[in-house]
């Protein structure tokens, strides 16, 4: 009983001891536990993440590279020595091919100019290009037709037939000026569409060398991408002096014909001729001509018979054709005969 007495004091002892001891060596005892708990969470979000940028790293790269093929072996330190001068001879394409749309724009600049032209010369004259030589080709054949004959206005067509023939003449080559200054803008397009191709063609074989670890096939690649700048750098010569230099002169002629057919139409009027008053009569002398063309020959009549009914049946056929001459007449300018 002795025994159980002092043990139960020693317990009860013990029990007061723990009673006793401070509250914070607790606390840290429990935040402790919380800071390891927080270690490993965060140790296992960075492995995570590790993971998932690995991951990425590997998504990355070209699909299109070539790792087990026969072209996978040779210089890497060679290949990407060529694919930094492909990327520099590509810069130079881009600048070249951004120097010829400056040139197509300036191509567009001078022909307009020349369109320009043309409108003010149409308001001066009072008629386009191609009814004033309607006009020049009726007087001269006026002039040709009654050269016998010197008053009115024909006097005055025969005395400026002179420079009725210089102004056709001017006519005829401001047409073929006007038609070569299209053919050079057809060239132009062309051109420009040649270059676009050729930057296209270098834009794809500059990729192909980062997707290839061969240096020959590099090496190959990059000198495509040298022939195509060159071939750009060579429609840009041809675009900026011989080409521009024909269209120049051409415009420069262009200019001197349309002021040349100016004067001379101003002349004219200030003589009194005046060409527009005859625009009219060369389509209507134009349609006449064709309508000549086209009208059958009339059938030879039978001589008639004498005798007194058929002088009574002559007399009614003379009233009658006096009646209907002039709506006969009138309907004929539309075309209608009856």
């Amino acid at each position: 009983q002795e025994l159980l007495d002092d043990q139960t004091a020693l317990d009860l002892q013990e029990q007061a001891d723990l009673d006793q001891l401070p509250d914070g060596l607790e606390l840290e005892d429990q935040e402790s536990g919380d800071q390891d708990q927080d270690q490993d969470l965060n140790q296992e979000l960075e492995e995570q993440l590790q993971q998932e940028l690995e991951a990425q790293d590997l998504n990355l790269m070209p699909k299109t590279l070539d790792t087990l093929g026969v072209d996978d072996s040779g210089n890497w330190v060679q290949k990407r020595v060529y694919w930094e001068q492909a990327e520099q001879d590509f810069g130079k394409i881009v600048a070249l091919t951004a120097k010829i749309s400056q040139l197509q724009l300036a191509y567009f600049g001078i022909r307009n100019d020349i369109d320009k032209s043309l409108d003010a010369s149409k308001y001066a004259i009072g008629m386009t290009l191609a009814d004033l030589q309607k006009v020049a080709d009726h007087l001269l054949q006026i002039s040709e037709s009654q050269s016998n004959q010197e008053n009115g206005s024909i006097g005055l067509i025969l005395e400026n037939q002179d420079k009725l023939k210089s102004l056709k003449k001017d006519l005829g080559e401001f047409i073929l000026i006007d038609h070569e200054m299209d053919q050079v803008m057809i060239k132009v397009v062309e051109q420009v569409q040649n270059c676009n191709n050729y930057e296209s063609k270098a834009w794809e074989d500059f990729k192909q060398i980062g997707r290839v670890l061969n240096d020959e096939s590099a090496k190959k690649l990059y000198y495509s991408v040298v022939n195509y700048r060159k071939n750009i750098k060579l429609i840009f010569n041809y675009l900026d002096v011989d080409l521009k230099k024909s269209l120049d002169n051409l415009s420069a002629q262009a200019k001197k014909n349309i002021d040349q057919i100016q004067a001379i139409v101003d002349e004219l009027h200030d003589l009194g001729l005046n060409l527009e008053y005859f625009l009219s009569d060369a389509g209507r002398d134009k349609n006449k001509s064709n309508q000549q063309q086209e009208q059958p020959k009339p059938a030879k009549k039978a001589p008639k018979k004498s005798g007194l009914w058929d002088y009574v049946v002559g007399g009614f056929d003379l009233i009658l054709d006096i009646l209907l001459w002039l709506p006969r007449k009138l309907f004929g300018l539309f075309g209608i005969k009856f």
